[in-house]
């Protein structure tokens, strides 16, 4: 007997195979116990203690891009074909992927890529040594 069906309020038999078919059919916990007449924690716990209750959707947007997408992007940027997220979405675009530069940068910064800083102009004078 586990700590669940000790802390459960009995219900009869007739509830609860009410309570597993509308979790079946995809009903919320306060439509279930709406419609039967008892607590949502009731409801909650009885959900809990089945065996084959459906998984939750995720919910959220969709990703824009698949996990080898993202690795295909990862790459070029890496490899330097890609120069920077602007050029990268013009060319995914060009692919028929069509995306904002912000999206790139936030899937590089996900896999922890870093910026790297832009070197200081040299000085006129050495500049000048240079090019000579």
């Amino acid at each position: 007997v586990s700590q669940l069906d000790i802390a459960m309020i009995p219900i009869s038999q007739e509830k609860q195979d009410n309570i597993r078919s509308l979790t079946l059919q995809g009903f919320s916990i306060r439509k279930i116990a709406q419609r039967i007449g008892i607590s949502r924690t009731t409801v909650s716990n009885y959900q809990k203690a089945m065996k084959d209750r459906p998984e939750k959707a995720s919910g959220g947007r969709p990703p824009a891009f698949s996990e080898a997408d993202c690795r295909v992007i990862a790459r070029r940027i890496g490899t330097g074909e890609y120069h920077n997220a602007t050029h990268a979405a013009d060319l995914l675009a060009k692919e028929g992927k069509k995306t904002s530069p912000q999206t790139v940068r936030n899937l590089l910064k996900k896999r922890e890529f870093k910026a790297r800083p832009k070197p200081k102009a040299l000085p006129p004078k050495v500049l000048k040594r240079k090019l000579q």
